[in-house]
């Protein structure tokens, strides 16, 4: 006699199931990340394990997010079936079969946008046996290079003023040294119609301060903008780089 496990999201349902899965030796699902962090306009790559090692070749595959019933990609049948997906998911997934008869299901979601972030899940369904995982996709948007400005002489020295814009989510702005010692200021943020972010921070230094940078970064550290200026008695020069970390 065989046991069909429907799926539902009651936490007591699900418990119960957990330890019948431990009971009977069944699959579990697994997935390598718990958040995965991608930049706006890449493509994010999800991949889901059965363990251990099961052939998913005629098992229901589904890819959702936030709720079961949101659909990103349905792999059925032995088929993708291409009208269960959300409109915003069409013609922007590919399911990679290759390694589905070791249950390995690996989805790719191209063009990622700031819309895309949130909880996904990806469930497995056999006769006998349903599971799921669960992550989070974090997406960024990199802003302009910070923009310094001088605004002139206060309270003897001169005030620089670091702007920029287009960031998502809100970065984190610091002035610093010529021997890389952050420098206490404070910030103004403002949210732009797009929902991205706009940040600003003023410094005062003295003449002949020398070299002078002001960073910008978002949450994860994943990647940091960088401008200089030089306070000298000639008219300083500034210049952008981009440095990865």
């Amino acid at each position: 006699m065989s046991l069909i496990f429907r799926y539902t999201h009651d936490p007591h349902a699900l418990l119960v199931l957990s330890l019948l899965n431990l009971v009977s030796g069944q699959w579990q699902v697994t997935v390598p990340e718990e958040r995965i962090h991608i930049l706006v306009g890449e493509t994010a790559t999800f991949s889901c394990f059965l363990s251990p090692e099961t052939n998913a070749e005629g098992m229901e595959v589904r890819f959702f997010k936030n709720q079961f019933d949101d659909v990103v990609h349905l792999y059925r049948d032995k088929k993708d079936q291409e009208n269960m997906r959300m409109p915003e998911y069409r013609r922007r997934t590919e399911l990679v079969k290759d390694s589905l008869d070791r249950g390995h299901a690996t989805l790719k979601l191209q063009k990622v946008t700031l819309s895309d972030a949130g909880l996904y899940g990806c469930w497995f369904r056999s006769q006998t046996h349903v599971q799921e995982a669960t992550w989070e996709l974090q997406v960024t948007e990199l802003g302009s290079p910070p923009l310094i400005s001088i605004m002139g002489h206060v309270d003897g020295g001169i005030q620089l003023l670091c702007h920029t814009s287009g960031w998502f989510p809100q970065p984190t702005i610091k002035w610093k040294t010529p021997q890389g010692t952050y420098l206490s200021s404070d910030s103004k943020v403002k949210k732009n119609m797009h929902g991205l972010f706009d940040v600003e921070t003023s410094l005062t230094v003295q003449d002949n301060s020398g070299n002078v940078s002001c960073s910008v970064q978002p949450p994860d550290q994943s990647q940091e903008v960088e401008s200089r200026v030089w306070v000298r008695d000639s008219p300083p020069n500034s210049r952008g780089r981009y440095r990865k970390n």
